[in-house]
């Protein structure tokens, strides 16, 4: 018994099978389920000197933070296909404002911006048949979209309709007015499925992503690495891994692709809960150098221009093919080309970085926050956008996802599943050790005796 406690790892896999996706478990249902809704905070740029940058009187565009607009978000797993060992659903996804987290902002605030969905379809002119491309000058001409718009927060972040919007859908691939937003493509049933493992074989496995969209492999990425589809689902982040304080990866529909964890400390939260802290690596979005180690950099195949330090092209994740950038907020750990034509951006590790206190045995998020922030790259098309300069990479909004809010019921079971747990662990492992040293001490002691008892018959 000592050596089943002390040099296997039998108890904590005992306790790891609570938490496997079994078919009509309570476990399962929770995964399909989330009991506690995640609180979205979004943060846009207000572009407020675009007139006097144009003119030529200021030399930089000035950008103001606003927000945070705060919602929250419902998060459901539908038709889901449950195969035993693995799990596939697609994702549906609502939204509610909660102005009394917003402070003085409202859905109906105005900022001027970059007109989203005009920047989206200039690059993807070039795709078009000759005849497309006259269609879309035309279109141009009755409809003249403006550059920059006055637009109001809610259409922003949820998509609007007007002339040019309902026109382009009509010449352009695969595109509805409602695809366009901030938060427009984590609104609804998500387009792609993914599948998930159960950890019903392997305990270690549970939530590792293992296929996307119906693919076990992607194709848009120039190396095969990163065309794997690897990593955890964010749920589960690997709980062998978690428990040796290794790091990590989740894998982000969003990026088609997967962005690192890495172990720092240990720390306890809610006061009484252990947990491990991880953050996301400097360089996350860095090309590997003699300086930058980044073994999870990928480039898009159609991608032909030198990259920029701190952006990561997800044009051809997205329908449509868009020209969207991710990075991290204010362009934290970017070039310095990404900043040459801004003022406003202002970098700061401590409120701009993504974390996780993860859970020791079963590898779930205690505590974390996820920050994003949304790019589009502006094209000159004929006259428009002449006067800035080309592939100019401007911020749109930061987006911070974070799950501090857990019903009390959840922190208990939380503590129960780890300091209680915990404990039950040691005191068998020193049980044992106990109950060992007491067999070998009465093995010793009864061997004492016979050895005295047998001294003394031979005497």
């Amino acid at each position: 018994m000592m050596i089943l406690f002390w040099f296997t790892d039998v108890y904590n896999q005992i306790i790891i099978q609570k938490i496997v996706l079994r078919n009509n478990s309570e476990m399962l249902d929770w995964y399909l389920n989330p009991p506690f809704s995640p609180i979205i905070k979004v943060h846009v740029f207000n572009y407020t000197n675009i007139e006097e940058f144009v003119s030529g009187a200021d030399k930089k565009i000035r950008i103001e933070e606003v927000g945070p607009y705060v919602y929250e978000e419902q998060l459901q797993k539908i038709n889901v296909q449950y195969n035993g060992d693995t799990i596939t659903y697609y994702e549906n996804r609502t939204h509610r404002f909660i102005p009394e987290m917003s402070g003085s902002c409202t859905e109906n605030d105005t900022i001027i911006a970059p007109n989203i969905p005009f920047i989206s379809a200039i690059p993807n002119v070039a795709k078009l048949s000759f005849f497309s491309k006259v269609g879309f000058n035309t279109l141009l001409s009755l409809t003249k979209p403006e550059e920059f718009q006055n637009i109001r927060i809610k259409d922003y972040f949820f998509g609007y309709r007007d002339k040019f919007m309902d026109l382009i859908s009509k010449i352009k691939w695969d595109f509805t007015p409602e695809d366009v937003g901030i938060l427009a493509p984590r609104r609804g049933i998500s387009k792609k499925s993914v599948t998930t493992n159960s950890g019903l074989k392997n305990t270690d496995t549970i939530g590792e992503v293992l296929d996307f969209g119906g693919k076990t492999k992607l194709d848009i990425w120039k190396t095969d690495e990163c065309n794997e589809i690897s990593g955890y689902d964010g749920i589960f982040n690997g709980p062998n891994l978690i428990r040796n304080k290794q790091n990590t990866a989740v894998f982000l529909p969003e990026l088609c692709r997967s962005l690192p964890l890495e172990y720092s400390k240990e720390e306890v939260v809610y006061e009484n809960i252990p947990s491990y802290y991880y953050t996301a690596p400097e360089n996350t979005f860095g090309k590997p150098s003699d300086q930058i180690t980044n073994k999870y950099y990928c480039e898009l195949k159609s991608v032909q221009q030198e990259h920029i330090n701190g952006v990561l092209d997800v044009s051809d994740c997205i329908d449509g093919s868009p020209p969207i950038y991710a990075s991290h907020p204010h362009f934290m750990e970017g070039d310095e080309r990404l900043f040459h034509h801004f003022e406003g951006l202002v970098p700061n590790k401590s409120i701009h970085n993504s974390y996780a206190y993860l859970h020791p045995r079963f590898s779930m998020p205690v505590l974390g926050t996820s920050r994003m922030q949304l790019n589009l790259k502006l094209s000159h098309h004929k006259h428009y956008y002449s006067n800035y300069p080309n592939e100019l990479i401007l911020p749109l909004a930061w987006v911070e996802t974070t799950s501090d809010v857990i019903p009390e019921e959840f922190k208990f079971k939380l503590y129960l599943s780890t300091v209680i747990v915990d404990n039950v662990e040691i005191i068998l492992k020193y049980g044992s050790l106990l109950t060992f040293m007491v067999s070998i001490s009465f093995h010793f002691y009864t061997l004492r005796n016979n050895f005295r008892i047998h001294h003394v018959t031979l005497s």
